[in-house]
């Protein structure tokens, strides 16, 4: 509605209401959430609240009934952390040194229960695909998935990685794909991409050569040696992988986007935010985190909300007495699309005229089954953050240092 900007083939939240509740060609009428929690965490929640009730089909992949999936038509529950096997991928680009550790599911799951990636592959086959010749040749590669599991996919993956045994890998598959004439196709381009990967990297035994206190004499990472080592295996520091793994023109790093020095002219001249008109303390926002409350879905967990209250408002003395506030009494904070209201913490630790609410509270919505939770609710940030308060470069909602009108409650 807004024609805000894309990046990577995604639109910015924000608009996500808007484009659900504004009538027109190109509505937005079906969703799929997976493990997420918009209503708490995107701006304006109470607007999201009220489209998402207005979708003809929702569907969540999720294991809590929350303030989001309360909403939804069908939700698919995966299994439990402890039910499936864990391998890190994500976090391992954060990590300061090369390892693999492999963590095996400590319990069976239930014969009628579904992982995340089988609810997700069937969803995609029947969204992705039409019936007829597609889907069949779709469905084959699913099959194929499934028949080796997340465990031999993980286990492929290691193979043909920098540190596994690129052969034996080429020689599994095969045997995998080689009675399946549907999957032909695909098993091409994968050998010939492995292929080039190993003339690339020259002799296997140069690549185990490389492996600093991972022995040189192994045979390469594998499912079969992580379980092996069940503490991890040390793969030696980290290596360089620049300019290999940039893909810009000079294999160089664009310091400067012409988009945002075009907009630093802009950026100057911009109007000050206002904070609404109406009775009450002129505030700046910033949000906080915990470390035992990251994200909403840690608040049903006793041993992670237990203790103090955490979801106050932290304030500056002086302006704890232009309020005639006391440490502990609630403060009402109004934006232009909602309030809360809070205890206040009283801190000299945060600057005069600057007030930080904490993410991902707000657990008092009808609907939901999180126990724990809705004893300590608290009051969503999102409730106060705005929707149409955008970055116009990028289309990201103001989260961070927006003003509100803080007044003591009655």
């Amino acid at each position: 509605m807004r024609d805000l900007p894309e990046f990577g083939g995604e639109l910015p939240v924000a608009a996500l209401a808007e484009e659900i509740l504004t009538p027109g060609e190109g509505r937005i009428r079906g969703l799929l959430t997976h493990a997420g929690n918009p209503v708490l965490s995107t701006p304006n929640g109470r607007q999201l609240e009220q489209a998402l009730a207005k979708l003809d089909c929702f569907v969540a992949v999720d294991m809590y009934l929350n303030e989001t999936t309360c909403h939804a038509d069908f939700i698919l529950p995966p299994t439990g952390p402890l039910e499936r096997p864990h391998y890190d991928i994500v976090f391992n680009a954060l990590a300061v040194r090369n390892v693999a550790k492999y963590s095996p599911a400590l319990f069976a799951k239930a014969a009628e229960s579904r992982h995340d990636w089988q609810i997700l592959l069937e969803l995609t086959l029947r969204l992705s695909s039409e019936p007829g010749p597609e889907r069949w040749q779709a469905r084959a590669g699913q099959r194929l998935v499934e028949k080796l599991g997340l465990e031999g996919v993980l286990d492929i993956l290691l193979r043909a990685g920098p540190y596994g045994q690129q052969p034996a890998w080429l020689r599994r598959a095969a045997g995998l794909l080689a009675d399946n004439p549907l999957t032909m196709p695909l098993f091409a381009q994968v050998k010939a991409w492995l292929t080039q990967r190993v003339q690339q990297r020259g002799h296997l035994d140069q690549v185990l050569a490389g492996l600093g206190p991972f022995s040189p004499h192994a045979r390469g990472l594998s499912l079969k040696m992580l379980r092996a080592h069940p503490h991890g295996i040390d793969l030696g520091p980290l290596k360089r992988v620049l300019p290999e793994r940039l893909f810009t023109p000079g294999k160089s790093i664009l310091l400067s986007p012409p988009d945002f020095i075009d907009s630093l002219a802009r950026l100057l001249s911009a109007p000050a935010r206002e904070a609404p008109v109406g009775p009450g303390r002129k505030l700046l926002v910033i949000g906080r985190r915990h470390l035992r409350s990251n994200n909403s879905w840690m608040h049903n967990s006793h041993r992670l909300v237990k203790g103090k209250d955490r979801c106050t408002v932290i304030l500056h003395p002086d302006d704890a007495a232009a309020l005639a506030m006391a440490d502990g009494e609630i403060i009402r904070l109004r934006s232009r699309v909602g309030e809360i209201s809070l205890p206040v913490q009283i801190s000299d630790a945060i600057m005069p005229g600057v007030v930080s609410v904490p993410h991902g509270w707000g657990h008092d919505r009808p609907g939901t089954q999180l126990e724990i939770a809705q004893r300590h609710a608290g009051a969503s940030l999102n409730d106060l953050t705005d929707d149409q308060d955008l970055d116009p470069v990028n289309g990201v909602a103001v989260l961070n240092g927006f003003w509100v009108r803080g007044q003591k409650a009655a």
